[in-house]
C-alpha cells in the first residue's frame, strides 16, 4: 500500500467522539442554548426544514413545557 499523504485533508481515520458530535459542534450548540436562555422569550417560525426544526428543538430544550409549540 502507498504511504499516507501528509497533505491530505481526509479525517476519516480520526476517531469519532463517544457521542458522535465533535467538540466544535457541541460548543456551537451550547452557545445557541445560552443565547436562547438569555433572550427569555422567543418565537420560532417553523417551516419544517432542518434549520427551523433544529431551532425549534433548541428553543423547546431551553423553555421546556413553558413553551407553546
Amino acid at each position: 500500500t502507498a504511504p499516507a499523504d501528509p497533505n491530505s485533508t481526509d479525517d476519516s481515520a480520526a476517531a469519532a467522539p463517544p457521542n458522535g458530535v465533535s467538540p466544535a459542534v457541541q460548543a456551537k450548540e451550547n452557545e445557541l442554548l445560552e443565547r436562547l436562555r438569555g433572550e427569555g422569550r422567543v418565537m420560532v417560525a417553523f417551516s419544517g426544514g432542518v434549520d427551523s426544526s433544529y431551532l425549534a428543538w433548541a428553543a423547546d430544550k431551553v423553555a421546556g413545557y413553558s413553551a407553546a409549540v
